[in-house]
């Protein structure tokens, strides 16, 4: 699986009737040597697998796996969406959003501390953020790489629960 995408995607359909896609999930789920543990609501169609709690750790993933009709009404759409932990999701969306507000403050001050002819530390400020921000994506990309094993194991069940060949 390709690391470098933020929250990977993936798309699969299935000749299977979703209420079927959704029991071989469950089934699999079900078995003893299962290593994920499920959520979510059948009532939705939605499912979410996630590493045991005594084998997670902060950058532990979870997949998302929305089941739906086809447009023929035949079989079904499973829509995957890999991602981390929810808490830690909002943690690195929260602290993207506030460095880029600081680097557009910082860079306006800057640009006003120029035009004045004023020390433009301002602009220097501005640096320093976009250093951050690249720290902070960097760390977000380590945290993908360290996710990586579990994020093959997750997709190994759902493949194996669905009987796919890869």
């Amino acid at each position: 699986m390709v690391v470098n995408r933020i929250r990977p995607r993936f798309r699969l359909e299935l000749p299977l009737p979703p209420a079927a896609v959704i029991e071989r999930i469950r089934g699999r789920l079900a078995e003893p040597d299962c290593p994920c543990r499920s959520i979510g609501s059948e009532a939705h169609r939605l499912v979410e697998l996630r590493v045991h709690e005594h084998e997670r750790h902060f950058w532990s993933p979870m997949l998302s796996v929305k089941v739906s009709d086809d447009e023929a009404g035949e079989g079904s759409v499973i829509d995957g969406l890999v991602g981390p932990n929810p808490s830690v999701w909002t943690l690195f969306a929260m602290v993207y959003m506030g460095l880029w507000t600081m680097v557009m403050f910082a860079g306006i001050l800057g640009v006003v501390q120029w035009m004045l002819g004023e020390s433009v530390w301002g602009l220097w400020v501005t640096v320093g953020l976009l250093g951050a921000l690249g720290c902070a994506y960097a760390m977000s990309q380590v945290g993908q790489r360290l996710a990586a094993p579990q994020t093959a194991m997750l997709r190994g069940v759902l493949t194996e629960a669905l009987e796919l060949d890869g």
